[in-house]
Formats: C-alpha cells, structure tokens, sequence
C-alpha cells in the first residue's frame, strides 16, 4: 500500500536512501580537529593562533644600573714613584723585603749620637729607633748608614737589635728603622754609680757579657762572616730587664780573608 501510495504521490515522501541500513544503530563520533601548534606559558599549553585573553604576561623588569663612579686621577705611594738609587744602588735588591713608607713613620725625639742623627718615633703603632745622616750630602756618612743597614739585612739575633726596614726620600735620604729598646746604653748604666753598685758578677754583669759575646760569635759564623768593628759600651743597649741588643754597625764590613 505504502509503494503505492509513493508511487502516485511521491513528490510527497522523503527519498529513500538505497544503502542497506545496519541491524543494530552505532555511535558516530564527531571527527578530531587537525592538531595545532601549541607554546608553553605560565607552567600550561596556550595555542598560539588563538588569541588569548586570559594568559597572565609577564612583563621583564628592567635592570637599573648605577652609573660607573668618576675616574679620580690617584697619585701613587712612594714605593711605587720613581726611587732615585743613584746613591744607594747597594739596597735596591732589599727594597721588597724591607721597605718601609715613609708617610708611616712619625718622629717623636731626638737622642745625642756622634756619627748619626738619631730619633725616637712611631711606626705603625710600635716604638722605633729611626737612623739618618746627618748631612745626607756627606759621602762618609752615607756610606756609614749604607754599611749599618746592608749589616743588619743579614742578622736576626736576640742579642742584636732588631732591624725592621728603611725607605729613602729626596729631602732626607736614607733611613734606617729599628726596634726601640727602653733601657738606653751599657755605657749610660755604668756611668750611673747608684745603678752601676748594684750590678752583681753572679746576675747581670755576666748575663750581659755572654749576650754581647753571644751576637759576636754568631756574626762570625756567617758566610761571609760580618766583622762588627766598633764593640764598646756605648754600643750595647739595654731593655728593662737588663738583655743586651748590640747596635751601630755603621763600620762593619764582611769579612773577605
């Protein structure tokens, strides 16, 4: 009845369609879109094509920085301006080893000496004994200090005053630092009868004769040995306990024979 119908009205019915429909219905799945490019932001996957308006961007915090300070013209230490060696070529390979700037020494007072000019100062907190010519044109005492400052690069003794450097300006010359020793001279003890009573054969008068015998037997043993030349009294100085440190070695010499 139905093909009839279809037959003489079929303007009126859907087409068929001639494909053999399946016994049981299957599920159609919508077809997967074509995979797009995709970038990392924020820790997630953003598609780059699609614009994105909820991504949080993070804008680069610009690196502020200080403006390099003004270039100061620096003047250079005295150990690093020109040194005149003219007359002191002899302590120029002593220089690393043993000098001293002579912005840090201070000068506190004289004390009488007959061959040097000698001062009591302060260098770097610490009492010293400074040595310099007194006539820094004097060819004698020049070679004076020379010889007591090449003399005392080569000893460390107990019983030899303690050398601690020099340095050499244009208006002074040499200068020779050493330790200061707070006694005075041997000499200054024995001119002092009070003081010279009290010294006994058995304590301090042998103590100070094996220590000065002590500083001569090592100079002697050096190679070449070095020839003190001038031991007396005036020579040998005292600390408060009474311990001799030999000094002025203004006319020592090596011993060449």
């Amino acid at each position: 009845m139905s093909n009839i119908f279809c037959n003489c009205f079929g303007w009126l019915c859907p087409p068929q369609d001639p494909t053999p429909k399946p016994s049981h219905p299957t599920t159609q799945h919508a077809p997967t879109p074509p995979t797009q490019p995709t970038t990392q932001q924020d820790g997630g996957y953003v598609n780059i094509l699609t614009p994105v308006n909820n991504a949080r961007r993070r804008e680069p915090i610009p690196i502020v920085r200080p403006p390099p300070p003004p270039q100061q013209s620096r003047s250079p230490p005295p150990s690093e301006q020109q040194i005149n060696w003219t007359n002191y070529e002899a302590l120029a390979p002593y220089q690393s080893s043993y000098w001293i700037e002579p912005n840090d020494i201070t000068r506190i007072r004289s004390i009488n000496s007959n061959y040097m000019k000698l001062d009591v100062g302060n260098c770097n907190g610490h009492a010293v004994i400074i040595r310099t010519s007194k006539n820094s044109q004097d060819m004698t005492a020049r070679r004076q200090i020379i010889a007591e400052t090449l003399a005392l690069t080569r000893v460390s003794h107990p019983n030899i005053v303690k050398f601690l450097g020099f340095n050499i300006t244009d208006d002074i010359g040499l200068q020779c630092i050493s330790e200061y020793v707070d006694n005075k001279t041997l000499r200054d003890l024995l001119n002092n009868p009070r003081r010279a009573a009290k010294l006994t054969w058995t304590t301090e008068k042998i103590n100070i004769a094996i220590g000065v015998a002590s500083a001569l037997a090592y100079m002697h043993s050096l190679k070449p040995a070095l020839i003190h030349r001038n031991i007396k009294a005036s020579k040998v100085l005292l600390t408060k306990g009474l311990v001799p440190k030999l000094s002025g070695f203004e006319k020592s010499r090596d011993r060449t024979l």
